[in-house]
């Protein structure tokens, strides 16, 4: 974290006010990171209500500041739509943002039990196309954006696999010249300028989230 924001694909301008704070902040952060990765999921699998409600807020809590920290694309933002499956009619914030509904639909017993059979087939089926991407976890060669089946239903996928020190820019050029020869100086050459890739010292950072610019992330 002491060198992400400034390396990360595509930062934004609080990327570099985030890339001031101290170390002690950036070692937080680490902590932070593997808390809600690794443990905060579980809880969105909670037996009580109020364990699924915390799981749930503390992911949608994580993202957000994902979403501030730089331009992870849509990454983040498809990431808060489960989490609010965590969140029910009894979550305490959506007391206070909608009324209750008096009138209730009740669900005969038998549409009840066909719809957890489709709930335990899904289940089934989903841990089943599991198999595959679990073990390329454990994998030394692991892939990091591959599917598993026809389908891809269940696939692994990262936005980025490592953290780099350095960050190196690709400066793209060209010369309108009829031939290269007439190229031969350096101020016949012109820089192509990118809407929101990292160049140009004098030039602030942009805001492009939850848009994904491709080709600026693949020239990273």
């Amino acid at each position: 974290m002491e060198y992400h924001y400034e390396t990360q694909p595509i930062p934004n301008p609080i990327s570099y006010y985030l890339h001031q704070n101290p170390i002690i902040f950036h070692k937080f952060e680490v902590i932070i990171n593997h808390f809600i990765e690794l443990i905060v999921p579980f809880l969105c699998f909670g037996p009580w209500r109020f364990i699924r409600h915390i799981g749930g807020t503390l992911q949608i809590c994580f993202q957000i500041l994902l979403i501030l920290s730089g331009n992870l694309s849509v990454l983040n933002w498809i990431t808060i739509v489960p989490a609010l499956w965590c969140l029910d009619d009894s979550y305490l914030l959506y007391k206070y943002i909608f009324k209750q509904n008096i009138s209730i639909k009740i669900i005969s017993l038998k549409i009840q039990q066909k719809i957890k059979l489709i709930k335990l087939f899904i289940f089934c089926l989903i841990i089943y196309l599991s198999i595959n991407p679990i073990l390329n976890l454990f994998s030394p060669y692991q892939k990091m954006n591959s599917s598993f089946d026809r389908l891809n239903l269940v696939n692994t996928y990262g936005a980025f696999g490592s953290i780099g020190k350095i960050r190196d820019e690709i400066i793209i050029t060209a010369c309108n010249k009829t031939t290269i020869e007439q190229c031969n100086s350096d101020h016949h050459w012109l820089e192509y300028q990118f809407s929101c890739k990292p160049g140009k010292i004098d030039k602030a950072p942009c805001f492009t989230a939850p848009y994904h610019r491709r080709l600026t992330w693949q020239l990273w």
